[in-house]
């Protein structure tokens, strides 16, 4: 709370470690990205105080993911090459629900900022 900036920071950097060198990283997470609720105590120790995972977090990731290949699929992107572009980053980078949703809203604002397009994005060839 008292460095909100510095902690921002560190966890985009992690965030952009593991997508850059998932080899290096290994899916290493802290206790709190994996949903435990954690309290520094004397001489800054850290105590885990439960290791639960929100599944209202989970499960909201999963909605927005849902609505996420609702959006490409009315872009013309047949649902089977967008759940393989997320079962490939799931593979490749370990990523969870959050990760992808991430991935894939950062992919859609490039595609509506001209930057991409979906055809290569998604790699669809267009028959004549």
């Amino acid at each position: 709370k008292k460095q909100a900036k510095t902690m921002f920071m560190w966890r985009a950097l992690a965030a952009n470690l593991r997508v850059t060198f998932p080899d290096v990283v290994l899916g290493l997470y802290t206790p709190e990205e994996l949903g435990a609720n954690v309290s520094i105590g004397e001489n800054d120790q850290m105590e885990i105080i439960d290791v639960q995972p929100s599944q209202e977090t989970k499960t909201d990731a999963k909605k927005r993911l849902e609505r996420a290949k609702v959006a490409f699929v009315g872009k013309g992107v047949p649902i089977e090459a967008v759940n393989d572009y997320i079962h490939a980053l799931r593979d490749l980078f370990l990523a969870t629900d959050q990760d992808v949703l991430a991935h894939l809203t950062e992919l859609w604002n490039q595609i509506k900022e001209g930057k991409k397009t979906v055809e290569k994005v998604f790699v669809l060839h267009k028959v004549a």
